[in-house]
């Protein structure tokens, strides 16, 4: 998730709302947690946001690469370059989750459904390299 300070910078408030829902829905990965531990191979990693190509009947997400590391989690530009790095960090790896059971439980049913990275930067697509 892009911090304060880098939604500040680009100036969302200036956004469609359908611009607005496309930006934020590039910021979250379907379907795998990925931490700093190496331990998903880097590649293409859906996205929420929709291609263009979409259709009523079939919904195709954009996929974003990603290079997993020890400590350090890096997008590149399209260009060749690093996009934006994520080292290991108090703000990375902060697991979300949720309680399946009634909170009296002795032992809590809790399940792990995402994982959050603070990044300096907005992840904007014409930049990014991606696929459908």
């Amino acid at each position: 998730a892009p911090t304060d300070t880098a939604l500040s910078y680009y100036n969302t408030d200036t956004l469609t709302i359908p611009e607005l829902k496309q930006f934020c829905m590039l910021h979250f990965i379907q379907g795998t947690l990925i931490f700093t531990d190496g331990n998903q191979p880097s590649g293409y990693y859906p996205t929420m946001r929709i291609d263009d190509s979409s259709t009523p009947y079939t919904t195709i997400f954009n996929k974003l690469y990603i290079n997993t590391g020890y400590d350090v989690i890096s997008i590149p530009d399209n260009v060749g370059g690093t996009y934006v790095s994520i080292d290991e960090s108090p703000t990375t790896n902060v697991i979300t989750g949720r309680n399946l059971g009634t909170g009296t439980e002795a032992i809590p049913v809790v399940v792990s459904n995402g994982v959050v990275h603070a990044i300096d930067k907005v992840l904007l697509f014409p930049n990014l390299i991606t696929k459908k």
